[in-house]
């Protein structure tokens, strides 16, 4: 009798080990965000989902939030942003992007509908690890919007958060960005639709997407991705970006001063910006290329725009 007490302590004392080893003990639930559009379907709202991946592919990972993103919520305001007639029939992950092949009529959807959805579905496959991007595709070929955005090569970063934790409410604006052509000697404009928060500056909006980059891949950065946005303000009509100093010693493949009019002729469609002050850690005493100073205010050009 004087053994039972020390017995029955090891016995629960290799229990505790046992189930801390073996696979079928533990708890390998991980949480995700699911995005849904809120009851005015104007904004996203994210709504946690815990699954069970273990033993999964990244791509099982995908789908099942793709399907948990066309689950309807019982007793929320949130509703599913896809239509019923687009399906995900299934997902493929070669070199972190992730390749989502869609069927139905992706091109029906109206514009406030195909951004939510689109955003949404980046922002949730991005979290799976091993995926960095993502693209949109319809009988194999890469889908292109019905404002001619390629859909390809989506970045989470790429996307405004507009999930209302920010306060304020949500607009829709379709803005400019110029990036260059393949042979780098020209600027391209194209446009895009964002929704941003009202709270947030959209002059810095479209400096941060100007940095990640087109999603057409005939088209490439005026700026390396090694750059940061310091800040941008807007005072009296004059948009000071300040970026960091790598803008001047990391050198896109692009001709002169595309990098300077890209960021000016995008800022100066806004309407808002009369013309840039380009600094750089907080001061215009630098110089570009070692021949462009940057101790002016820059003004729109359009003649460095391919026609």
């Amino acid at each position: 009798m004087r053994h039972t007490k020390p017995a029955v302590s090891f016995f629960l004392a290799l229990l505790l080990v046992l189930s801390s080893v073996l696979p079928g003990c533990r708890n390998t639930q991980t949480e995700y965000s699911v995005y849904y559009a809120d009851s005015t379907e104007s904004q996203l709202i994210p709504y946690t989902v815990k699954i069970d991946d273990s033993g999964m592919t990244p791509e099982e990972i995908m789908m099942r939030l793709l399907q948990e993103m066309s689950t309807p919520r019982k007793g929320s305001d949130a509703v599913v942003i896809k239509p019923t007639d687009v399906t995900e029939t299934g997902v493929t992950l070669t070199d972190k992007v992730a390749s989502v092949e869609i069927e139905g009529d992706y091109a029906g959807m109206n514009t406030v509908t195909e951004l939510l959805y689109r955003t949404a579905v980046v922002r949730e496959l991005t979290q799976v690890y091993g995926v960095e991007r993502v693209t949109f595709t319809q009988n194999g070929e890469v889908i292109t919007n019905n404002n001619s955005d390629v859909l390809e090569n989506m970045s989470a970063s790429a996307y405004v958060d507009d999930s209302g934790d920010k306060g304020g409410s949500v607009e829709w604006r379709d803005i400019s960005l110029y990036f260059a052509s393949k042979d780098g000697t020209k600027l391209v404009r194209t446009t895009m639709t964002v929704a941003y928060n009202k709270n947030m500056s959209l002059e810095k909006i479209v400096v941060s997407k100007l940095l990640a980059g087109p999603t057409d891949s005939r088209l490439q950065a005026t700026i390396p991705d090694t750059v940061s946005v310091l800040s941008v303000s807007l005072r009296d009509g004059i948009c000071y970006v300040n970026l960091s100093e790598s803008f001047l010693t990391d050198y896109a493949n692009v001709s002169g001063d595309l990098p300077i009019y890209s960021i000016v002729d995008s800022l100066c469609d806004l309407g808002t910006v009369k013309g840039v002050r380009i600094l750089v850690n907080g001061s215009t005493s630098s110089v570009f290329r070692e021949t462009i100073p940057l101790d002016s205010t820059f003004t729109a050009d359009y003649s460095k725009v391919e026609e």
